[in-house]
């Protein structure tokens, strides 16, 4: 492992990018039902040592050493929750349409960012997901929990199509890796990146700088 990071380090320099040390971490991956796990407590990452730690945050996830994602979904329903309670405070005083724009940006938006990695999860955290969409959608119509209406009609009408299955979740991240805008987007990406190692003279004599 150390060697492999020593290898990414200098992929980095050579690329002009530089690893920053003190803001790496470490997490050893393995299953729930192992039980002695592994006594890896630190790793050496060129001359850092870090020590392994039972969950870590990477690009908005907290990941787990056992991939439950229970981390994960204590930190998104936190804060679902947190915004749901400031919005119904303020719901008579807006409208509709203003009152779906915060809960899509400041709830929804949440839930489905990169739900792909939440493939697997146990239907205990998925049923979750879904009350946090009832308790926006009831704030939406404004309807008190101990009112007798379906969910799932409300749900519908507000178009909120419910927490994605995983299969249904895998395939829609495919359509979007393998879609014709993101290959079109692709080659533009590969024309710039193998424009700009171009040596600096010749950059500038064919107008990429």
């Amino acid at each position: 492992m150390e060697a492999c990071v020593q290898d990414a380090k200098a992929w980095l320099c050579d690329n002009g990018l530089v690893m920053n040390n003190n803001k790496s971490q470490a997490i050893v991956i393995h299953s729930s039902s192992l039980r002695t796990p592994t006594s890896l407590t630190c790793v050496n990452i060129c001359g850092q040592l870090v020590e392994t730690s039972p969950v870590i945050r990477d690009l908005g996830f907290n990941v787990d050493a056992n991939l439950t994602m229970t981390s994960q979904m204590a930190n998104v329903c936190r804060s679902a929750y947190y915004h749901l309670s400031r919005i119904a405070k303020i719901r008579d005083s807006i409208s509709t349409t203003v009152c779906k724009s915060l809960i899509h940006g400041l709830v929804t938006s949440r839930l489905d960012y990169g739900n792909a990695i939440l493939y697997g999860i146990s239907d205990r955290h998925m049923h979750r997901l879904e009350m946090v969409q009832r308790s926006a959608a009831r704030i939406v119509r404004q309807i008190r929990r101990g009112d007798r209406q379906s969910m799932t009609t409300i749900l519908r009408q507000l178009r909120y199509t419910g927490c994605l299955s995983e299969s249904e979740s895998i395939l829609n991240y495919l359509y979007l890796c393998t879609g014709p805008y993101t290959m079109a987007r692709r080659s533009i990406l590969r024309h710039c990146y193998t424009a700009t190692h171009l040596p600096v003279r010749c950059a500038l004599q064919a107008g990429y700088c």
